[in-house]
């Protein structure tokens, strides 16, 4: 099994059709042949259909693979248009698919590494391991993935995140559905192609101030509590596409319509992250024995040879502080730039 990454999309007219007939969800199956039918969504996690949004995704954590380990291609994805309120379904939609990973076996084999013995099974292995290493040491993740949060309501007019935002779906607070037009969702590095400052590295969404027309002064006007995320327990959740992404070569940054907030693109895993999972994984793919030398030799600093004798570098207090995150300090120079944001919190009466 692997996690198969899926997207689809719809044009305007067919979007407005769906809308028109109240669909405001998606439901996702799985065929594999037999026919065996599942549904890969979940009543609580079907991603919702929404205005101006044309472009989908989701994820198959249980995906079945061929030999070759890429997503079996007898195996069929499709996306329901689902109404809420009667449970009615309309046509499908025909989802594309390919399995998660940061890089692709082809990207090792493209470095000289012969298959055999480099097998897509070993490499595959090792792009996994190298991509949930770069995940837990930066505290994010880097492509579009689509996810649901729930977060404590702050008593403020600002929701902070602790993933980067692609795309706001849908936001419900204490059980009510807030209007989009009502927020200012920070993805402009895919909307606007802004990068200062960069949203990526300060994610939020927050209530959109409400100002009297030729309004100049400085304090602002709030609309009563509404404009607040009132504070609570989990009463605040986000639908949406999250991660850190950047925008690949041909993709322009714009929204779907004036004013949407939604990205045409959400973006792809980042060249830097790219270059880290490769040498992280050209160390995991090999047997556990080979993966100690090939961190030592990371390592290494010298050598005499009338004594036989090998020098290996340690951490100290002058070091560069990247020194056992990964062993590889190259990739920790990397991973130390694309940290996830920190969390901060106070302490009140």
């Amino acid at each position: 099994m692997a996690t198969a990454n899926l997207s689809w999309s719809v044009d305007e007219a067919t979007l407005a059709s769906l809308l028109a007939f109240g669909y405001d969800a998606w439901l996702i199956e799985r065929e594999v042949p037999g026919p065996i039918i599942a549904e890969v969504s979940y009543p609580t996690t079907r991603p919702p259909l929404i205005a101006d949004c044309y472009s989908y995704i989701y994820a198959d954590p249980a995906a079945p693979v061929d030999v070759d380990q890429d997503i079996d291609p007898t195996t069929q994805y499709r996306a329901y248009p689902y109404r809420t309120s009667d449970g009615a379904q309309g046509a499908p939609v025909t989802v594309s698919f390919i399995r998660r990973g940061y890089i692709t076996p082809q990207d090792v084999w493209d470095e000289g590494y012969a298959n055999p013995p480099w097998t897509p099974e070993k490499v595959w292995r090792g792009i996994e391991r190298a991509m949930a290493v770069i995940e837990n040491v930066c505290g994010q993740w880097f492509e579009p993935r689509y996810s649901q949060f729930i977060y404590d309501g702050v008593d403020h007019d600002e929701q902070w995140l602790d993933q980067p935002i692609c795309a706001l779906h849908q936001l419900l607070q204490d059980d009510t559905v807030v209007d989009l037009t009502d927020l200012e969702v920070y993805n402009r590095h895919l909307t606007r192609g802004q990068l200062h400052p960069d949203d990526r590295n300060n994610p939020k969404v927050t209530y959109a101030l409400d100002y009297p027309p030729g309004y100049r002064g400085r304090s602002r006007r709030l609309v009563a509590d509404a404009a607040l995320f009132s504070g609570g327990r989990k009463n605040v959740t986000m639908k949406g596409v999250f991660g850190y992404t950047e925008l690949g070569p041909g993709e322009m940054p714009a929204e779907t319509a004036q004013g949407s907030q939604l990205p045409i693109f959400y973006g792809q895993v980042p060249s830097e992250i790219q270059r880290a999972a490769l040498l992280l994984t050209l160390t995991y793919m090999l047997p556990a024995e080979d993966q100690n030398q090939a961190f030592l030799l990371t390592r290494y600093t010298g050598t005499k040879t009338r004594d036989q004798s090998i020098t290996f570098s340690g951490p100290s207090n002058d070091a560069d502080g990247s020194y056992g995150m990964t062993g590889n300090i190259e990739v920790d120079n990397i991973l130390m730039r694309y940290a996830g944001p920190m969390s901060v919190g106070t302490v009140g009466r």
